[in-house]
């Protein structure tokens, strides 16, 4: 893709402390990954449902990031990983087998997917892919509401800016934003960080669609920003009567 000219305007959103961390622990995970993962295989067909509590300890390198259920990162790298509970597990594996291929490249944390991955058949990703999609633990409370930019982000998701080719993302990702299986992944609450992140990604090369580095390429940053500000605040309705609107 073409680079925008205003492309500064897409700095890296992880701290350099957050990049030394994830360096320092990258040893760790691959071993702990080396033992979750010689685990004895699972009989059965591979679009069996998973064992729960098989699965537990064969995920243990994953949960250092994205937490034991899939809820996504805390401390200083919070909002970095995102939450993978209950995503489509159409679209989880797609990006599973994406960070093995190398396809989707870029700072530390994909690095890692890569190397925690590449060894792995495609059918023990769809088991985790599947693991993942069934889980559904409790979203954390919403961040403090700028008014002003959540208007302009729920304006921007829900009405999208027809006179530049952009559709709503309701379109794609279903009116709640709650994804459309099998392979639409949900935006309703995932962590404004990471979402813009993903754009920063776009706007790289290290991810890649034409449908979002269009987006990347004419929005501006706090564009984008206000989209992931609103996005992260809404809830599904058993969690909260926060709503897409």
């Amino acid at each position: 893709m073409v680079i925008p000219p205003n492309h500064g305007r897409y700095r890296s959103m992880i701290s350099s402390r957050s990049i030394r961390s994830l360096r320092r622990i990258l040893p760790g995970l691959l071993i702990v990954a080396a033992t979750a993962f010689a685990l004895p295989a699972f009989a059965g067909p591979a679009k069996a449902p998973p064992d729960h509590q098989a699965m537990k300890p064969r995920l243990a390198a994953c949960a250092t990031c994205h937490g034991k259920q899939g809820q996504g990162g805390a401390g200083t790298t919070a909002g970095v990983y995102p939450r993978l509970a209950g995503q489509p597990d159409g679209y989880l594996y797609k990006q599973l087998l994406r960070f093995k291929s190398a396809r989707r490249t870029g700072i530390p944390p994909v690095k890692i997917m890569h190397h925690l991955l590449i060894n792995l058949p495609a059918p023990y990703l769809q088991l985790i892919a599947a693991w993942y999609a069934a889980e559904s633990p409790p979203f954390p409370p919403p961040a403090p509401r700028d008014q002003t930019r959540w208007e302009e982000g729920r304006k921007l998701v829900q009405q999208g800016v027809p006179s530049e080719g952009i559709e709503a993302c309701t379109s794609c990702h279903g009116a709640d934003l709650q994804g459309q299986p099998p392979a639409v992944p949900a935006l309703a609450g995932q962590y404004a960080r990471y979402l813009t992140i993903q754009f920063e990604h776009w706007a790289q090369g290290a991810r890649h669609d034409s449908l979002h580095e269009h987006i990347v390429e004419t929005l501006t940053m706090p564009q984008i920003q206000a989209m992931s500000h609103y996005l992260a605040s809404l809830r599904p309705a058993a969690n909260s009567t926060e709503k897409a609107e």
